[in-house]
């Protein structure tokens, strides 16, 4: 995860602007914390990725991430989402 970290923020200019988030999101790299137009900004580089529930991922930025991240990334929503299944199934059976 961290490797593939690394290659994502990695990328040139012009391969971050495919990932560049779209007005009224705020998934993508970008800021998502400005309110207001007199806001003193800090400089951070930030990339923000719903991947939970599979369905609400955006295809447009999904499909451009670098092969090792979005290989980490699957790996990691399934475990998790395997995780909570579990969880849920097992507190289920405990009151029942």
């Amino acid at each position: 995860m961290k490797k593939g970290a690394k290659t994502l923020f990695g990328l040139s200019m012009e391969e971050k602007k495919k990932l560049w988030q779209r007005e009224g999101d705020f998934e993508g790299f970008g800021q998502a914390f400005i309110l207001s137009e007199e806001q003193k900004l800090e400089w951070a580089d930030a990339f923000f990725l719903n991947t939970l529930p599979s369905l609400s991922r955006k295809p447009h930025l999904f499909n451009h991430i670098p092969q090792t991240f979005r290989s980490s990334i699957y790996l990691l929503s399934f475990l998790i989402y395997f995780m909570i299944f579990f969880l849920v199934t097992f507190k289920a059976s405990y009151f029942f």
